[in-house]
């Protein structure tokens, strides 16, 4: 073996691959660490305030006056109050969130949106922030995505707010945390050796589900929706300093051919990771991709591919609309949302740890196909027992589609470096998410309308139509 880093093509077959490079120059060391801690901060930053809504929409306990005039637990159900004129109070402070400081008890209208606006402010984002991450790298964009929800967030706290004010400005965070939704996850399976996307995806999805227990805590606590807010700055600006020591990954580099960019990433995270480094090697850009690069970046321009993503766009829109269903639908399932978010983290969490293991033992197709399916059943079987009033039963097998809608869902993250090229990365599953998105925000306002009237069946219709797109895509 030559000492030359090139990457295996049809007219130069020795040299080696960018995945053999980065085990060269330190495997999975510090620099992959401070990328890890990197990405799963960005994750955090686009997580936490997502999570905070349904905490921020719903209604603390009530009470009522009673004969004496004394307040006392409200024995009154909210159409009853709303219809009747009953005078109430929150058992809460003013500032807990947005239902007891703007009072959205009767205004079912302004909750519908407050659930599913961050949604529409998605779609465009998904779409925007994908599209540039693949055209001028992904820390940029986790820049001006940084950039963009510190000065919402400023403005949220500083300024005499309205409740329409809440709503755009929850709109705007919508569209500006996207920058974060994919770029964490390309800056590191980027910059790892193939051998590690699986663990390493499976932790990122861990750590995104974790979030749901901070903004549980937050609330039990009942702290200050602004103090969520001030959580979230703090982690934005830790992460906007760190990202300094990181470059654009070396898979990404190459994909565009970008060759000088290519030595400079190899170079640094060399000196990062304290690996030799030969002044001698020399890094040939191909003349052509051949191996699963080329083949995904041939299949990513052909009509082939276009079928593919079609389906792919169904499978990512049938997982997140389950996903983000049950969040914000969760409150209206027995217990506290806090109890309740509690309950579908931790399914949340054993879904992507049990959906990492079947990957490595299985495929992706059984992860996605087997996820998905118990999902759907269970879902619908939750909304029969809700009818009946078996409202603990249907909260169980709620955190049941809980655990097997993320072991699909997970699998769709991980499964970005199989499906589609470094360069179209973020383009493609930015379009994918951005659709989702759409059917998200018309669940999501569909709950916060108060209709949840076999919500579930709507969820075991999108897993059906997921299941069959992913017998036809894999």
């Amino acid at each position: 073996m030559n000492n030359q880093f090139t990457i295996q093509s049809a007219e130069d077959s020795e040299g080696i691959s960018s995945n053999e490079a980065l085990k060269r120059v330190g495997g999975f060391g510090r620099y992959q660490y401070v990328s890890m801690v990197v990405s799963i901060l960005g994750l955090l930053c686009d997580s936490l305030y997502l999570f905070s809504i349904p905490f921020f929409t719903v209604s603390p306990a009530l009470l009522c006056k009673n004969s004496s005039g004394f307040y006392e637990s409200c024995p009154y159900t909210r159409e009853y109050i709303c219809a009747n004129r009953i005078h109430y109070k929150y058992d809460a402070p003013e500032d807990y969130n947005f239902a007891t400081e703007f009072d959205l008890l009767c205004k079912t209208s302004a909750n519908a949106w407050l659930s599913s606006i961050i949604f529409i402010g998605c779609v465009p984002g998904f779409i925007i922030f994908g599209f540039l991450g693949d055209i001028v790298g992904r820390i940029s964009m986790i820049w001006i995505s940084i950039a963009l929800n510190v000065l919402i967030m400023i403005s949220m706290l500083l300024l005499p707010l309205s409740l329409n004010m809440i709503i755009a400005a929850t709109c705007l965070i919508g569209f500006s945390t996207t920058g974060l939704a994919f770029s964490p996850f390309s800056l590191i399976f980027e910059a790892i050796p193939d051998n590690y996307v699986v663990i390493v995806g499976a932790i990122l999805n861990v750590i995104f589900a974790s979030s749901q227990l901070i903004v549980a805590f937050l609330s039990f606590c009942r702290f200050s929706w602004r103090l969520d807010c001030l959580i979230i700055m703090a982690v934005f600006f830790l992460l906007l300093g760190l990202t300094f020591i990181l470059k654009e990954p070396p898979k990404y580099e190459l994909s565009k051919k970008r060759l000088d960019k290519v030595i400079e990433s190899f170079k640094y995270i060399a000196r990062i990771n304290k690996a030799e480094w030969n002044p001698d090697w020399e890094i040939e850009m191909p003349k052509s991709i051949e191996g699963e690069e080329g083949k995904l970046t041939e299949l990513f321009t052909s009509s082939l591919y276009l079928r593919r993503h079609i389906l792919n766009v169904i499978i990512i829109t049938a997982c997140g609309m389950i996903y983000y269903g049950i969040i914000m639908n969760s409150p209206n399932v027995g217990n506290s949302p806090a109890l309740n978010a509690t309950f579908n983290a931790i399914a949340e969490i054993i879904g992507y740890v049990v959906g990492g293991f079947l990957i490595k033992q299985f495929s992706y197709f059984a992860c996605i196909a087997g996820g998905i399916t118990l999902a759907g059943i269970t879902l619908l079987l939750s909304d029969l027992f809700t009818t009946a009033g078996l409202s603990t039963l249907a909260g169980l097998l709620m955190y049941i589609g809980r655990f097997g809608n993320s072991i699909s869902y997970g699998t769709v993250i991980i499964g970005s470096d199989v499906l589609f090229p470094p360069k179209m990365r973020n383009t493609a599953y930015s379009t994918g998410f951005g659709i989702a998105a759409i059917g998200e925000a018309c669940v999501t306002h569909m709950i916060g309308s108060r209709y949840t009237t076999m919500v579930d069946v709507c969820y075991f219709v999108m897993a059906v139509l997921g299941l069959i797109s992913t017998f036809l895509l894999y």
